[in-house]
């Protein structure tokens, strides 16, 4: 990570070697009569910033969407498989006839590295009146009608927020928050995927199973671990188990106080 001090020096270094500083964008794009948006994490914060300034080409530096601080990304290859599973299922449908007969399928997939601040600039572009055409060298223009994404749930979050101003749909591969089942707040939000509470009740019935009446309960201080933490308290209410410890920590373990905090945990 390069903190906001050396920033102006890293974009002047980086211009002087020929590289090109930008906020991850597009990732993939191909037109169609009708185009779906997809937002991959094809690249995760680094926090060895020093692997950006050699050759590896899967570490990327990327500035923020001001352009005031630049931080160091490194390739995600879940993301990368994620965008290969996007592009096969819109290629499978375009060469089979029977289900879009007259119609052709296209894609604008869009990198969120992770960021909030990168999803919720790329739900603007999906759903405004420039990002909703979808320009390539033919000049022709197609509508964005539905976004594949995001992964984690605080993406699918901001994401939502914009997209469900306008209703369009968004479908999400991996986000399993319970709070992203409010149509209230996320009208047009779908997922593949189970919320946490399933996974809740499958970990109630597992305590269940073995006959454990007295269990800790560890999770990360988030959306994600604090919402699962509380479905699972409350299907263990009724069971008659005991808790002996609940702790929530940091997600960022790498921190030295959250290292030393989470060995503490485990040594409990």
């Amino acid at each position: 990570m390069v903190n906001s001090a050396s920033a102006e020096n890293v974009v002047k270094a980086s211009c002087a070697n020929g590289q090109s500083l930008r906020s991850p964008k597009r990732a993939q794009n191909s037109d169609g009569d009708f185009i779906i948006g997809g937002l991959f994490p094809v690249f995760l914060s680094e926090k060895n910033g020093t692997k950006c300034h050699g050759d590896n080409r899967r570490f990327q530096l990327f500035t923020s969407l001001r352009g005031k601080t630049v931080n160091c990304y490194r390739m995600n290859l879940f993301g990368l498989m994620w965008v290969e599973a996007m592009l096969f299922a819109i290629e499978e449908i375009n060469n089979n006839t029977k289900i879009l007969a007259n119609f052709t399928l296209g894609y604008d997939i869009r990198d969120s590295a992770n960021e909030v601040q990168f999803a919720m600039s790329d739900a603007l572009d999906f759903t405004s009146t420039e990002g909703r055409k979808f320009y390539n060298k033919t000049c022709s223009n197609s509508s964005i009608i539905a976004v594949i994404g995001g992964a984690g749930s605080k993406i699918s979050k901001a994401a939502g927020y914009v997209l469900g101003v306008t209703s369009m749909p968004q479908i999400s591969y991996s986000s399993t928050s319970p709070s992203l089942s409010d149509k209230a707040n996320f009208p047009s939000f779908l997922r593949t995927i189970p919320p946490d509470y399933v996974q809740a009740q499958v970990m109630a019935d597992l305590v269940t199973f073995y006959n454990w009446s007295y269990v800790s309960t560890i999770a990360t201080d988030e959306d994600y671990g604090r919402l699962g933490l509380e479905a699972f308290k409350g299907e263990i209410k009724t069971r008659n188990v005991c808790i002996s410890i609940d702790e929530l920590f940091h997600p960022d373990y790498t921190l030295r106080r959250r290292r030393r905090k989470s060995r503490v945990l485990l040594a409990r």
